[in-house]
């Protein structure tokens, strides 16, 4: 009876186990089912995302759509008129005498007005889609930077990880040596202090990855949870940024605006110019006219009539002189808006390629001389302390000025990373650019 009731407790206290295992395990689940997906994109594959998503461009898209609906507005006749009258005399003698009349009137463009608005609108259209391409053009360099600024604040992270791990070991190590009265806790707390502000700088560094991680989620048009990892290397100084400049500026969408902006106010002239001659108007009209008359001897009297009415403005006081000053001022202002942007990005690439030539060297002496004469130098003290040649404050020392010139390097790499997407954007050589 002992032995049951055992096997009965062990069988219970078996199955609530399960049941507790189970309940955890698909707790579990739900908890790693609710959290964000991490994703993985390069920088470029970001700026594609974007073109499709974002919700700024996406919005601006409409304006497109407006400039169409504009060009079907502009070539539609005015609606014509149908003209109803009828008088009676039923408030004073109310002798039964009226008269109706029933007239149809239509307008008639005879100057070419409706075409040459058409083309005004037609040059809206262009002007448009100009817009959105120059704002494609500022999005991906927009999102190329702050991927590229995301990948470097990784690296620095990474790099002040390996160096908090590098002098935990020192100050563990330090730590032994101090129980053997080999260091003094003055160079132990110098170590701790020193590990204290990499650990600062890294919460630092955090911060500034969360404000770009939530800024490329927005440009992407996603949720500012989501969680993103750019997954990429910084592009050097290569052959494809040695466009001629002057097919570069042919190109710019913003010199394409000013250009199709001297087309339009040649095409406002020109409407201008039909706008001096209105509308004619021509009418059909029907009367019908009904006289009474008191004397027996005179029959009343009914008439009715078939007439045609033309109606021409003419251009004696106001011949559109000053919409024609207007227009003509306005087509001298685009030629030398024209010419101005043309200068402003010529300067803007020549100003971009002069400014990542000077950072790629700079790069260059970092990474070739700089930064491992840094690393030698720190692994010769760290060395030289294991053997009890050297102070601790000097390794410290030497591990500052690694860190100083890691973080030198860094910043050196995020202005490289935005003259390279300033020669971008100004060469408007993103193959996304060709594709919208």
């Amino acid at each position: 009876m002992h032995n049951k009731s055992s096997l009965l407790r062990s069988a219970v206290i078996l199955a609530l186990t399960g049941v507790l295992f189970v309940a955890n395990l698909v707790s579990a689940e739900d908890s790693l089912a609710s959290r964000p997906v991490q994703t993985t994109l390069s920088a470029q594959d970001a700026a594609k995302i974007a073109i499709d998503a974002n919700r700024d461009l996406a919005a601006a898209r409409y304006i497109v759509a407006q400039s169409i609906g504009r060009l079907q507005q502009a070539g539609l006749w005015p609606n014509p008129e149908l003209e109803l009258a009828r008088t009676t005399d039923r408030g004073f003698n109310d002798e039964g005498e009226y008269s109706g009349t029933v007239g149809f009137n239509q307008k008639f463009p005879i100057s070419g007005r409706l075409s040459r608005a058409e083309n005004v609108a037609r040059v809206d259209v262009a002007l448009a889609e100009a817009e959105i391409r120059d704002r494609e053009r500022l999005l991906i360099g927009e999102v190329l930077q702050t991927a590229r600024e995301l990948l470097i604040t990784d690296e620095r992270l990474r790099l002040n990880q390996n160096t908090q791990k590098t002098l935990n070991e020192l100050v563990n190590a330090s730590a032994k040596r101090l129980r053997q009265a080999e260091v003094s806790l003055a160079d132990l707390n110098l170590q701790k202090i020193e590990l204290q502000r990499l650990a600062l700088r890294a919460s630092a560094l955090n911060l500034e990855r969360e404000k770009l991680r939530i800024a490329l989620n927005h440009l992407l048009g996603k949720e500012p949870a989501e969680r993103l990892q750019i997954t990429d290397t910084m592009p050097r100084y290569v052959a494809s940024f040695n466009i001629d400049s002057e097919t570069a500026i042919q190109r710019r969408p913003d010199r394409q605006i000013a250009a199709l902006q001297i087309d339009r106010a040649a095409a406002e002239q020109s409407l201008a110019r039909a706008e001096r001659w209105e509308d004619w108007t021509i009418g059909l009209g029907y009367d019908r006219d009904v006289t009474k008359f008191n004397s027996s001897a005179v029959a009343d009297k009914s008439d009715e009539f078939l007439g045609l009415r033309i109606t021409i403005p003419l251009p004696l006081w106001n011949r559109n002189q000053g919409k024609l000053i207007e227009t003509n001022a306005a087509r001298s202002r685009t030629f030398g808006e024209l010419q101005a942007i043309e200068l402003k990005i010529s300067a803007e690439i020549e100003s971009a390629k002069a400014e990542v030539s000077r950072l790629s060297s700079i790069l260059n002496q970092y990474e070739q001389e700089t930064l491992k004469l840094a690393e030698e130098n720190t692994n010769i003290l760290k060395g030289g302390y294991s053997d009890g040649l050297i102070p601790i404050s000097s390794v410290i020392q030497g591990q500052q000025q690694l860190g100083s010139t890691r973080e030198d390097y860094a910043e050196a790499l995020k202005a490289f990373s935005r003259a390279v997407t300033a020669l971008e954007t100004s060469l408007a050589s993103n193959p996304l650019l060709e594709r919208s």
